[in-house]
C-alpha cells in the first residue's frame, strides 16, 4: 500500500477521534479536517476513486488489506464496523462541506435519530445489514441471559406468587420484545419487566440462607459465562447489568454470594468472569471487593499498579491494552490460593504491569478522568507551543505522550515549530535520558516510535544509549540502539573504550563490534589496550572473538600478539576466527610473522584441534615461504615404503590434503619438493585429494 493511502487512513482515524473529543468548530478539528481533505486529494491524484471495505477488525483498501502493528487499523475498523458501515467510496474532487457532513454522521452513536448516512458529493457510505443482524442476535442473546437471571432471582426470593403469574409475565415480555427494531441502542437494557427493586431488597435479607446464596451465585455465574463467550457488544451489555446489580446489592452481600459457590475453582471462575465483563475502570474495585469477600489477600502495590494499568487501558481504549489488563486480573485470581500476598508469581506479574506505569518526577501519577490523559497531554503541549512557555506540567505531558506511543506526533509538532526557543526546550525534553530510557526500555517497544526518537539523538546521548544497550531485554531494541551508535562514528570511540571494563558480556561484545567498524586506538598501550588484551581471556567466547577482531586492526606488534593469544585458545570458534583473520592479513602483507608460523606448526602437530581446524591452519601458511615450512609440509603428506623406500603419499585426510595443496602452489618450483609433485600427479583426479572447507567450494590439491 502506498504511503499517501496509509497517511490518508491514519489521518481519517485521527480526525474521527478529534470530532468525538471537540466541538466541530474547534481549531484542532478544523485543522484535522483540512489535513484529511488534503490527504484524500494526494491519494486520489493518480486515480478517480478509492474503495474502503470494512470488516470487524480489518480494512480492505481497493482489495488490499491494511495492516499496522500499532492498532490504528484495528481501531478504525472497529469504530466503522460498530457504526454499521460496510464500505466507504471516496471520489476525486471531494468538497470540504461533504467531508464534514460525513464525519459528523460517522461519530454519532449507533441508533441516533439522524441515522441515515449522507451520500452527497464524493464521500459515499454503504451500510451493511448482515452485520447489523449479527450484532442484534448477540444483543438479544445477552438480553435473554439477563432476563433469565432476573427470572431465577425472582424465583429464589419468591417474588412470583405462583407459576401462573410467572408465565403471564414471561408472555408479556415476549410480546413486548417481539416488535423491537433490529438496532443496538433501541433495545431495552433495563430490568426486563421484573420488579428489580423488590428482588434486590429481598436478596439482601435472605442471602444469609446458604441455599439462597448458592442459587444466586449459580445464576450470576451463568450470566458471566455467557458474557465471556459472547461478542464485545453483548459483553458490554452484560457488564453494565452486572455492575448495576453488584452496586445495588452492596459489598456486604458479596461474601455470601462468592462463598455460595463452595468449589474454589468455581469461585475463581466467577470472579474471573466478572472481571472479564465489567468495564475496565470498575474491574479493580470489583477485585478488591471480591478478595475481601472471599478472605483473600492482594498486595497493596499490586492493587495500585492494577489501578494504573486500568487507567491506561481506559484512556487508550485499544483492545491490546485492555486484553493485557484483563489477563493480569485473571492471573491474580488464579493465584488466590497462595498464602503469601506477595508470592513470586505476583512479583513477576508486577514486573509486567510496571511497564504501563507513568510517573511524574518519581511521584504517584494522578488519576485522570475518563476523557483520556492523551487528549489532555496533547492540549498542554499544544498550548506550550502556542504560548512559547514550558513548565513542569508540560514536561509531564510530554512524558505521558511518549508512554502512550505518541512520540512521532510530538516530534512532528516540535519540527513544525521551527527554531522557536520553546521547540528547542521540548526537543531537549524529548531527547532527555529519562524519556529515552522510558521509550526504549518499556516493552513492547514500538520500532517506528523508537527509530523516530533515535534519529533525533546526537553524540551527547551516546552514554544513555550505551546504558540502554546494556539493560534492554529485547534483542530487537539492542539492534536498533547499536545501529544508531554506529552512525555516530569515531566520535564515540573513547566512550566505547570506557565501557570495556564493566557491564554484561553482551554489552561488551556489542561495544567491541562497534569498535571493529570504527577507527580504533593506535595500540600504543595504556588502559584501553590493557582492557582489550584482558578481554581475550573473557569467559564468553563471543567476547574473545570480538576482542581479537579489534586488536588485529591495530599496529603490527599488537596484531601479532593478539594472534598468538587466540591461537593458544582452547575454543575452536576462536581458533577459526584467528586463522581466518590471519589468512586475510597475510594475503595483504605477503607474509606470516615467524613467531606465528612456529605456533601454527606446533598447533597442527599437537593433534588437539579437529581435522577441519588443522587443515585451515595449514592453509593459513599459503602466503609464507621457508625451507622449514616446506620440509614440514612434505613430512605431513609423504612417507617411504618399508622395503624399497619409495616415496608415497599418506592416506588422504583433511590436513594432508591442505598440506599438498600448499606444496603444489607455493613450492611448485622448489627442487626439494619435486619428488612429492611427481607422486601428486598420479592422484590429480582422485576426489579424496580435493580441498574441502565449510562455506567454500572444492579445490584440487594439485
Amino acid at each position: 500500500m502506498d504511503v499517501s493511502t496509509q497517511q490518508l487512513l491514519i489521518r481519517f482515524a485521527g480526525t474521527l477521534n478529534r470530532r468525538r473529543a471537540y466541538s466541530p468548530a474547534h481549531p484542532i478539528v478544523v485543522a484535522a479536517e483540512q489535513q484529511l481533505l488534503a490527504s484524500i486529494g494526494d491519494a486520489l491524484r493518480a486515480r478517480s476513486t478509492m474503495s474502503i471495505g470494512v470488516a470487524r477488525n480489518e480494512l480492505i483498501v481497493d482489495g488490499e488489506l491494511w495492516e499496522l502493528k500499532n492498532g490504528i487499523a484495528r481501531e478504525l475498523a472497529n469504530r466503522l464496523h460498530r457504526r454499521g458501515v460496510g464500505a466507504i467510496t471516496l471520489e476525486a474532487g471531494l468538497a470540504l462541506d461533504d467531508l464534514q457532513s460525513s464525519l459528523a454522521w460517522l461519530v454519532l452513536e449507533p441508533g441516533a435519530v439522524n441515522d441515515v448516512p449522507p451520500n452527497a458529493g464524493g464521500f459515499h457510505i454503504t451500510r451493511t445489514a448482515y452485520d447489523l443482524l449479527i450484532l442484534d442476535d448477540a444483543i438479544r442473546d445477552a438480553q435473554s441471559a439477563i432476563a433469565s437471571l432476573w427470572r431465577t432471582l425472582a424465583e429464589v426470593t419468591g417474588i412470583f406468587a405462583d407459576r401462573h403469574e410467572q408465565s403471564a409475565r414471561e408472555a408479556a415480555m415476549a410480546e413486548e420484545y417481539a416488535g423491537l427494531p433490529l438496532m443496538f441502542d433501541d433495545a431495552p437494557s433495563g430490568d426486563h419487566g421484573f420488579d428489580t427493586d423488590a428482588i434486590l431488597e429481598a436478596l439482601t435479607t435472605t442471602l444469609a440462607d446458604p441455599s439462597v446464596a448458592r442459587r444466586t451465585a449459580v445464576a450470576l455465574l451463568e450470566l458471566t459465562n455467557h458474557g465471556v463467550a459472547t461478542t464485545r457488544e453483548g459483553k458490554a451489555l452484560i457488564g453494565e447489568q452486572m455492575l448495576t446489580l453488584l452496586e445495588r446489592l452492596g459489598q456486604s452481600s458479596l461474601g455470601p454470594i462468592v462463598k455460595g459457590l463452595v468449589d474454589g475453582s468455581k469461585q475463581q471462575e466467577f470472579v474471573s468472569g466478572v472481571v472479564e465483563v465489567l468495564p475496565v475502570a470498575e474491574a479493580v474495585t470489583w477485585l478488591e471487593a471480591a478478595a475481601a469477600a472471599s478472605e483473600q489477600q492482594i498486595s497493596h502495590q499490586l492493587v495500585r499498579l492494577m489501578s494504573k494499568l486500568s487507567t491506561v487501558a481506559d484512556d487508550r481504549g485499544d483492545e491490546g491494552t485492555e486484553t493485557a489488563f484483563r489477563d493480569a486480573a485473571r492471573e491474580i485470581v488464579s493465584n488466590w490460593s497462595l498464602p503469601d500476598p506477595n508470592p513470586a508469581e505476583h512479583v513477576e506479574l508486577l514486573d509486567r504491569i510496571a511497564a504501563f506505569e507513568r510517573t511524574s518526577k518519581g511521584g504517584p501519577p494522578r488519576r485522570t478522568d475518563r476523557s483520556g490523559s492523551t487528549i489532555e497531554s496533547s492540549r498542554l503541549v499544544q498550548m506550550a507551543l502556542e504560548l512559547e512557555m514550558v513548565g513542569e506540567d508540560t514536561v509531564a505531558a510530554v512524558e505521558a505522550l511518549v508512554a502512550a506511543g505518541e512520540s512521532r506526533t510530538m516530534m512532528a509538532w516540535i519540527t513544525a515549530a521551527g527554531t522557536l526557543p520553546v521547540a528547542r526546550e521540548l526537543r531537549a525534553v524529548m531527547t532527555s535520558p529519562r524519556v529515552v530510557r522510558q521509550l526504549l526500555l518499556t516493552e513492547p517497544v514500538d520500532r517506528l516510535q523508537a527509530r523516530a526518537l533515535l534519529d533525533e539523538l546526537d553524540v551527547d546521548s551516546a552514554d544513555t544509549l550505551l546504558d540502554v544497550l546494556g539493560e534492554a531485554s529485547s534483542k530487537g531494541t539492542r539492534l536498533l540502539v547499536r545501529q544508531r551508535l554506529a552512525e555516530f562514528g569515531d566520535a564515540i570511540t573513547p566512550r566505547l573504550v570506557a565501557r570495556l571494563t564493566d557491564g554484561p558480556w553482551y554489552l561488551i561484545r556489542n561495544v567491541l563490534s562497534l569498535l571493529v567498524e570504527m577507527s580504533t586506538a593506535d595500540g600504543e598501550g595504556g588502559g584501553s589496550m590493557d582492557a582489550l588484551v584482558s578481554l581475550q581471556g573473557h569467559a564468553q567466547v563471543q567476547v574473545r572473538i570480538e576482542a581479537l577482531r579489534v586488536l588485529v586492526r591495530m599496529n603490527e606488534d599488537t596484531r601479532t600478539a593478539a594472534f598468538g593469544r587466540a591461537l593458544a585458545d582452547d575454543n575452536e570458534r576462536v581458533l577459526v576466527m584467528a586463522l581466518q583473520e590471519l589468512t586475510e592479513s597475510s594475503a595483504e602483507r605477503g607474509t606470516v610473522p615467524d613467531a606465528l608460523v612456529s605456533q601454527i606448526m606446533a598447533l597442527v602437530d599437537s593433534g588437539k584441534p579437529s581435522e577441519p581446524v588443522r587443515a585451515r591452519a595449514i592453509r593459513a601458511l599459503m602466503h609464507t615461504r621457508s625451507d622449514g615450512v616446506r620440509d614440514w609440509l612434505i613430512n605431513i603428506v609423504s612417507k617411504r615404503s618399508p622395503i624399497l623406500r619409495q616415496l608415497l603419499l599418506v592416506e588422504p585426510s583433511l590436513p594432508a590434503v591442505s598440506a599438498l595443496y600448499v606444496l603444489t602452489r607455493v613450492y611448485a618450483d622448489d627442487p626439494a619438493a619435486r619428488g612429492v609433485h611427481a607422486v601428486a600427479v598420479k592422484v590429480a583426479k582422485d576426489p579424496r585429494w580435493q580441498v574441502r572447507d565449510t562455506g567454500s567450494s572444492a579445490e584440487r590439491a594439485t
